[in-house]
């Protein structure tokens, strides 16, 4: 019997994320003679452009169901997780489809570690009598059909045959948990995002970082990577019995966290935001926080346009609270030592200046807030709110290396 072999490597759109130098789609016309490599590429424009779309344009995650259960009550099925169906993802923009209920024997599953896995295995993953397991899944495609195929000239073998069909499945496991928590693909990726929104001070400033990172090179993605469904804990038998090792029950099973929500949710959520945001009357366009900067005993708060200095309230001391942070300190109020600041406006920068009584120290760590009520915003002369509504900064004070001079410097994550 001849062996079965595949001649087209299944879903060969390209490697996983990589970007293509184009896409280029067949144009029929009478006479055209179509052979093997004309529907291999009528079947990689397609798939390609939509795995493109949803790569680029959705990132990767559960689209619905998928959740992780227990099997049932029965003291017997107490290793038995259900996977309900459901759908993902992945991050080389390809569907996930698990069309029917699956279930997971854990215990079963720490046998065959056990029997696969170098000595000493256990010992590495385990937390005293838990052991801490993620449930994952991931894109995997499978021939089927076999079918008759002409010979190979280039073979000893007399017969052909080859699959006409590849099934787009799906690969169900279980995993150690990882040290750092599986997150689904995002771009600009998580790090710089944390990073453009510690560095930025109003929402302009923001969309500018953000814009900078999102314009560097597209990301690969990882065609093996998992998709997180369910992080739990086996609980091991304590003392192990003599045969091996035996996870008797499951705990603290919680849900995937790598979920990638419907646009319309999407919208929706941001449509009751922006409602209770025109309803305190902070969407116009307004005066705006642009820059912070440290001038010896003062923390100069740059505008994009003037306020109606009115609206900062009669007592300077109740626009803004700074606090030093003293790392380990759990005396008095903890870390957090408030400091006492005032608050002056300057109409011709404009600018707000807050001034305490002492220089700021290099190596001193600071937060400052906007404490003015919400129902009492700071506002240009059109009643338009100043912008960060809530206004919070993390900055350390650092020596600048050209001038020497005190400056301060955003903390990010």
């Amino acid at each position: 019997m001849s062996a079965f072999k595949s001649s087209f490597p299944a879903g060969d759109c390209g490697p996983c994320g990589t970007l293509p130098s184009g896409f280029v789609r067949l144009r029929y016309f009478y006479g055209k003679r179509l052979d093997v490599a004309d529907f291999r590429d009528e079947q990689r424009y397609h798939a390609g452009k939509l795995r493109f779309h949803q790569q680029r344009m959705h990132g990767s995650g559960v689209l619905c169901g998928l959740r992780a259960e227990p099997f049932s009550t029965d003291p017997a099925d107490a290793t038995v997780l259900r996977v309900r169906r459901g759908a993902a993802v992945d991050a080389c923009g390809r569907d996930i489809i698990v069309g029917h209920d699956q279930c997971i024997d854990v215990d079963a599953w720490l046998a065959r570690q056990l029997q696969t896995q170098a000595a000493g295995w256990l010992d590495t993953v385990r937390d005293g009598t838990r052991l801490p397991l993620c449930i994952v899944v991931r894109y995997r495609e499978c021939p089927s059909h076999p079918e008759p195929a002409p010979r190979d000239p280039c073979s000893c073998n007399a017969g052909g045959c080859d699959f006409g069909r590849i099934r787009e499945e799906f690969e169900l496991d279980l995993i150690p948990r990882p040290t750092e928590p599986i997150e689904p693909s995002l771009f600009p990726p998580r790090t710089d995002l944390a990073s453009a929104i510690a560095r930025s001070v109003g929402g302009a400033a923001l969309v500018d970082a953000i814009a900078v990172s999102a314009t560097q090179a597209c990301p690969e993605g990882d065609s093996d990577a998992w998709i997180d469904i369910a992080c739990f804990d086996a609980r091991l038998a304590d003392p192990a019995p003599a045969d091996r090792e035996h996870v008797v029950g499951i705990e603290a099973l919680a849900p995937s966290e790598t979920i990638l929500y419907q646009t319309a949710l999407l919208q929706e959520l941001l449509r009751r935001e922006l409602a209770a945001t025109i309803e305190a009357g902070s969407l116009a366009d307004g005066p705006e926080i642009t820059n912070l900067q440290l001038d010896e005993k003062k923390l100069v708060v740059s505008l994009s346009s003037e306020i109606d200095p009115a609206t900062l309230g009669s007592d300077p001391a109740n626009v803004f609270a700074l606090f030093r942070y003293v790392a380990g300190d759990t005396s008095g109020p903890g870390p957090w030592k408030p400091i006492q600041v005032s608050t002056t406006y300057s109409a011709a920068e404009p600018k707000l200046e807050i001034a305490r009584d002492e220089v700021f120290a290099v190596g001193d760590r600071f937060r400052v807030v906007s404490i003015v009520p919400a129902d009492r915003p700071i506002v240009d002369t059109a009643m338009r709110p100043l912008h960060p509504l809530r206004f919070s900064y993390h900055f350390e004070v650092v020596e600048d290396p050209d001038t020497s001079a005190r400056v301060l410097a955003p903390i990010s994550p």
